[in-house]
């Protein structure tokens, strides 16, 4: 509680922008590019951060006490802020895309996210478009998680993707009918790519159960 009341001052490349107390939160919109965001308190320079900036993106810095009276100033990664959740009904390919890889889709943004497409209704010819819209997803940020379910032909599916803090990514791919075996490996091929840790497929040919699971290179059919 020590300071509470007391405010510093938020400084974008010199220029004070903002006077802010314990608690409070600012939008500020800058440019691109390089900038200097900074802290002054007491009328003195107390700390600053030099960041390229890109156009269209969102960052988060976060100002914290220190022994010496005067706060902190760091950057805030999208580990550090709790997931955008995200939950759509009846969801088509279409929504997907859109929701994820849009102009200002969650896959592009640097903030984690937690999205679940939900009683999806595909036919046999979507199969393909599932599993790019999961290879598409690839690139979200560490600790998202993506989660697509409903049914192909009246059977039901699920494909997921899991990325966790260190990068490392997850698949799974539930309830797919195949008329072969190459087929379902090829299927799986996209996902045998260095930062996916386990890539699985449980799928079915001609009523028969399969599993094929890629661990970095590794295959396990069963």
């Amino acid at each position: 509680m020590l300071g509470a009341a007391l405010s510093h001052t938020v400084a974008v490349d010199g220029q004070e922008v903002v006077a802010l107390r314990a608690g409070d939160q600012y939008t500020i919109p800058v440019a691109a590019g390089w900038r200097t965001i900074g802290i002054i308190c007491g009328g003195m320079a107390a700390g600053s951060l030099r960041e390229r900036l890109e156009a269209g993106k969102q960052y988060y810095f976060r100002t914290s006490p220190t022994g010496g009276g005067c706060p902190a100033i760091r950057k805030v990664t999208g580990t550090d802020l709790p997931p955008i959740e995200l939950t759509l009904n009846y969801a088509t390919p279409a929504d997907v895309e859109s929701k994820l890889f849009g102009d200002s889709g969650l896959v592009r943004g640097s903030r984690r996210f937690h999205a679940e497409f939900e009683r999806m209704v595909l036919t046999s010819n979507d199969a393909g478009r599932l599993r790019t819209l999961i290879k598409e997803a690839l690139p979200s940020p560490a600790g998202s998680e993506l989660k697509l379910q409903g049914t192909i032909n009246g059977t039901k599916f699920v494909a997921k993707m899991k990325k966790d803090k260190a990068g490392w990514v997850y698949v799974k791919f539930e309830g797919l009918t195949f008329q072969s075996k190459p087929e379902m490996e090829e299927f799986l091929a996209p996902f045998s790519t260095e930062d996916v840790e386990e890539a699985k497929l449980e799928g079915s040919i001609a009523g028969r159960r399969l599993e094929i699971k890629h661990e970095r290179g590794v295959t396990h059919p069963r």
